[in-house]
């Protein structure tokens, strides 16, 4: 068997590990875990991985409010400046730099 570089080895690890301050929703029910769609109403244990081990951050009572602490809030929509006005006119015309001649045909 033909041994790899240490550092592809390294290369193709981190880029299976999970970043830090990764977090997530777990239900907090009873059996196997399924999809978030099979029990939206279960209250969730909200945890964040700390680079070595999940670690508890809160809980949250269903998946809804779950996804809401997840995700960061959106920023706020601007108002743009009214429309329907042309900028002031420039004091001197556009002149370009140089000339252009217009070929003999």
């Amino acid at each position: 068997m033909a041994d790899e570089p240490l550092d592809e080895w390294a290369a193709r690890r981190a880029a299976g590990k999970r970043a830090p301050g990764t977090r997530r929703a777990v239900p907090l029910i009873d059996g196997p875990q399924h999809g978030a769609h099979v029990n939206p109403e279960a209250p969730r244990a909200l945890a964040e991985w700390d680079g070595i081990q999940w670690s508890a951050t809160g809980v949250a009572p269903d998946y809804a409010s779950a996804q809401r602490a997840l995700t960061p809030p959106r920023p706020e929509t601007v108002a743009l400046p009214p429309t329907g006005k042309l900028p002031p006119a420039s004091e001197q015309p556009f002149r370009p730099t140089v000339r252009f001649y217009r070929p003999e045909a």
